[in-house]
């Protein structure tokens, strides 16, 4: 998995913190789902700072170098709530940002 994020890091010269979503199949080979940003107040609030999470996937790590304290168990959920609206109402709202 660090192999296929320093690819994609030296490839796209990506500057922003992201998250890769992987599947392995049967033969344990890797494929790439989704690239995602990362909030970066997320990060913050979990203890990590985002220069971490960089140097860590980038390399530039140093070693013995650790994260003075950090929060396990967290999660980040995004939701949606599907609505039903009038079809005049959303291209009013889409078209002119206003009702």
């Amino acid at each position: 998995m660090l192999d296929m994020t320093r690819k994609f890091l030296k490839n796209t010269k990506c500057a922003v913190v992201f998250e890769l979503e992987l599947m392995k199949n049967k033969d344990s080979e890797l494929y790439l789902l989704e690239i995602n940003p990362v909030c970066r107040p997320g990060l913050s609030r979990c203890g990590c700072r985002p220069e971490h999470s960089e140097a860590w996937v980038t390399g530039t790590w140093q070693e013995g170098e650790t994260l003075k304290s950090y929060t396990v168990g967290k999660m980040f959920i995004r939701y949606s709530w599907d609505m039903i609206v009038d079809r005049e109402e959303f291209e009013q709202i889409s078209i002119y940002g206003e009702l």
